[in-house]
């Protein structure tokens, strides 16, 4: 009694004593003959349970991709004097028409290896009954998730004709379905990339022109502040100089504070050029939102204190109040 609640009863027996046998089988090879033919001669019925499904020697021998020699050698060591797991039992000559069997379904219960591989098998046959019936329907050819799904399986499994006959005989049309879709799938990527790249390229070309253009107006207004700060210091010699000068350097304030914010606006769109083009995306908006990399650039008050622009308006606010002291 003790070694029975030992082993776990009589069910984890069974299982124990079957992966002891499946371990007698050899190498590495031969194990998966071994799963290859246990996942042949089992199935799922109509309420999900797993059942026997015997099958012929020859036809297991294809299945499990096996020579005769291979597969007769795994049949025996599961059918031996003690074991008798498969059918015919041990004696019976195995020829290509022998019909082999599980012996019992209770081994499929209590088997927990052969509850998994059934429950793969079954996995396998409703991906390939699915490609089956899209290909006879000429149904739309798959992408996104149905596709990887179908592709992960086909290179995992690697199925073969002899085992596809087994649930559906339009093998070669199922083939021809998933390389159909996958050729369509990478044509429409590539289309779509290359949409993509034209995007980038017009949303790059966008803020390139944003960059040229308050690099221009940063030009521009320090050209007219000087053309009219040289004007006003005209006109302080012939009028009132002092209400002329306080219009002066309020203009250069101004102006100084106009340029400011355009250079901040010129080094923000840059980084956002470099943003789209290090990171492009199928998504793209054509988006000129700079909000997002506001911390990266300085305020416009350290801005307008650069050394560049402090030399500029600060020469001309220099130049007013000399135009000031001569005229005193």
């Amino acid at each position: 009694l003790e070694h029975y609640e030992a082993t776990g009863g009589m069910a984890q027996a069974l299982s124990l004593h079957a992966d002891e046998t499946l371990d007698m089988v050899g190498d590495d090879r031969h194990r998966l003959i071994a799963e290859r033919m246990f996942k042949a001669l089992t199935e799922k019925g109509d309420n999900n349970s797993e059942i026997r499904r015997s099958a012929e020697f020859g036809k297991l021998r294809a299945v499990a991709e096996a020579t005769e020699e291979e597969l007769t050698n795994v049949i025996n060591t599961f059918r031996e004097s003690g074991r008798s797991f498969l059918m015919p039992p041990t004696g019976t000559a195995l020829e290509e028409t022998t019909l082999v069997d599980i012996s019992h379904e209770s081994l499929i219960r209590v088997w927990r290896q052969l509850k998994e591989w059934t429950n793969e098998e079954a996995e396998s046959a409703a991906i390939y009954l699915r490609l089956t019936d899209a290909a006879r329907r000429k149904a739309e050819l798959w992408r996104g998730k149905d596709l990887q799904e179908a592709e992960d399986w086909f290179a995992k499994k690697n199925p073969t004709k002899a085992w596809a006959e087994r649930y559906d005989s339009n093998f070669a049309a199922a083939k021809d379905f998933l390389y159909s879709s996958r050729g369509a799938y990478e044509i429409e990527v590539g289309q779509q990339e290359k949409e993509n790249r034209e995007k980038v390229k017009l949303h790059l070309k966008m803020l390139n022109d944003n960059i040229h253009m308050r690099a221009n107006s940063s030009f521009v207004i320090k050209c007219l502040c000087i053309v009219l700060v040289s004007i006003l210091l005209i006109l302080m010699a012939s009028k009132d100089a002092q209400n002329i000068a306080f219009v002066a350097y309020l203009l250069v304030l101004i102006f100084w504070w106009l340029d400011a914010f355009f250079l901040r606006q010129e080094r923000l769109f840059r980084i956002l050029f470099n943003y789209v083009r290090e990171n492009q995306s199928s998504k793209t908006d054509f988006s000129m939102d700079t909000g997002f990399i506001q911390h990266e650039v300085v305020s416009q008050t350290k801005v307008a204190w650069s050394i560049t622009l402090r030399w500029f308006y600060g020469s001309l606010l220099i130049a007013i109040t000399v135009e000031i002291l001569i005229l005193q």
